[in-house]
């Protein structure tokens, strides 16, 4: 079992935890900012992020970090060592690819002529989408939605209005279908951010190029600080606190 937790102190994964161990065993991995705390304590293993501690509510590099362990975790267990490496070479890439996008970053967020934002992603950048529209809600309560790319089109885009931004994080697998429905979206009147490794054959409203020369699944964490940064610059836009979300807790506890 794989246990993800910034906390270490979540009811509901301290609970899931305990099950698994009546059940199946001692063999629970622990992926924390906080290797002290109960839930790290209980697990046989643990892997735990290095200056990621964090007094938001909303969680910026506290997911970012645990989401490099994750996937290093995850290539190791695939016997793909050389993830570790390539996993290193794209943290040490975010501080100067903040300081390239986080203009275009912040102009989006304090466009008050947009009101509704999709996040479209495949494969793993689904995950990473969800996760962008949950920063979105939290931080600055705006409507927000995450959704497949090619499941946009079968009613989810009925959202779409002038007001609205779709955020395409494009892969390699399938870039072409992808960048159709991002095109598709443009000609409903939706204001388009195109992320990608590459400007190929790209024309959106707005493009933010990776520039990495790393495969896709190592490169994925560069596309987490843009939309951390979207969000962060819509709650200030809109007044807001984006580091103390409305009716939220830090850690959930039941």
């Amino acid at each position: 079992l794989i246990a993800v937790s910034r906390s270490a102190e979540t009811t509901e994964t301290l609970r899931a935890v305990e099950v698994f161990k009546r059940r199946a065993g001692d063999n629970v991995l622990t992926v924390t900012v906080y290797g002290d705390r109960e839930l790290a304590q209980r697990s046989a293993y643990r892997l735990v992020t290095q200056g990621a501690e964090e007094k938001s509510v909303a969680q910026t590099r506290s997911f970012s970090s645990m989401y490099l362990l994750t996937l290093a975790a995850a290539g190791l267990a695939a016997g793909q060592t050389e993830m570790v490496p390539l996993l290193r070479q794209a943290a040490q890439a975010f501080a100067p690819f903040v300081s390239r996008h986080e203009a275009l970053a912040r102009q989006l967020a304090e466009d008050t002529r947009l009101e509704k934002f999709v996040f479209l992603g495949s494969g793993a950048n689904y995950g990473l989408a969800c996760e962008a529209m949950l920063k979105m809600k939290e931080m600055s309560l705006s409507p927000s939605e995450a959704f497949h790319f090619l499941e946009f089109r079968h009613g989810p885009m009925s959202v779409v209005t002038p007001d609205t931004l779709i955020v395409g994080l494009l892969g390699d697998t399938a870039r072409n279908e992808e960048i159709k429905v991002l095109k598709d979206m443009q000609a409903l009147g939706a204001k388009v951010l195109a992320i990608s490794e590459t400007g190929e054959g790209l024309r959106s409203d707005y493009t933010v190029t990776l520039d990495s020369g790393l495969a896709e699944l190592p490169r994925s964490p560069l596309l987490l600080p843009v939309l951390q940064l979207l969000a962060f610059y819509r709650a200030y836009a809109k007044g807001l606190d984006p580091d103390r979300p409305t009716n939220l807790e830090a850690v959930v506890r039941l």
